[in-house]
């Protein structure tokens, strides 16, 4: 069932949230073993880990950058922020089709893509494109796509973000003002909230369902691992050696 995007948390919530997520962060891992079939796990832990510490990081800037009224210097990590839950939303999604589907080409296949993908390098794994990841979210967050656009347009040198927000006409004088956000700034702040809170918020919804999740991967590489095919799907050009 689809769900609309709502605003859930108020600001003071909002910080209070991501003060727990700091708490939360990981210092390290560790793989079990050496053994093959912990790789797969290990893997996603490593990225995943490497994600939220990017998502805090950026959720942190947002509320620095609002609190000194940087308002575009605020959509343009709001706008990141956005960008990489949705990552973390992908995460989840190719966790469950690998329980679903009890195989885990796929979801290698796809976490390499994330984790070293490049535009150019054909060295490296094709990447994902963003707006992909964001439409991901979309199929399930209607409005998320959206309001992605929205920020984009002040993050582009566009009208929005720029005479949108700097420079004020005069009328019949035919003059214009400048100064810092001088129109346009309850209308800027409304959206980098909308996108702040919502992030957060959506962050916990994720992560509550996350580590069981995991488990279940962790399940399928083992059973993947006793049928002897943990290699073949996990390294799937590679050769065996003679």
């Amino acid at each position: 069932m689809k769900q609309e995007i709502k605003i859930s948390k108020n600001m003071d919530d909002a910080r209070a949230a991501l003060s727990g997520w700091k708490d939360l962060r990981k210092h390290k891992i560790e793989p079990v073993s050496n053994c093959l079939v912990y790789k797969p796990t290990f893997e996603l832990e490593y990225f995943k880990e490497s994600v939220l510490y990017r998502f805090i990081e950026l959720a942190d800037a947002t509320f620095y950058l609002l609190d000194v009224d940087n308002f575009l210097g605020a959509v343009v990590t709001v706008r990141g922020l956005q960008e990489t839950f949705s990552v973390m939303w992908y995460i989840n999604e190719l966790c469950l089709y690998a329980v679903k589907h009890k195989e885990l080409k796929h979801f290698n296949d796809q976490i390499k893509r994330l984790m070293l993908g490049s535009r150019d390098d054909k060295e490296f794994p094709k990447l994902i494109n963003v707006l992909t990841l964001i439409d991901k979210v979309e199929k399930l967050l209607p409005g998320y796509r959206k309001h992605y656009d929205i920020l984009s347009e002040y993050v582009h040198p566009n009208w929005h973000g720029t005479m949108g927000l700097f420079g004020k006409t005069g009328g019949k004088d035919l003059k214009v003002e400048f100064g810092r956000y001088i129109r346009g700034k309850k209308t800027i702040v409304k959206h980098i909230e909308i996108a702040l809170i919502n992030s957060i918020d959506l962050l916990s919804y994720l992560q509550n369902e996350y580590e069981d999740i995991v488990k279940k991967v962790a399940d399928i590489c083992h059973d993947v691992y006793e049928k002897g095919e943990l290699k073949n799907q996990i390294f799937p050009n590679q050769t065996e050696s003679t």
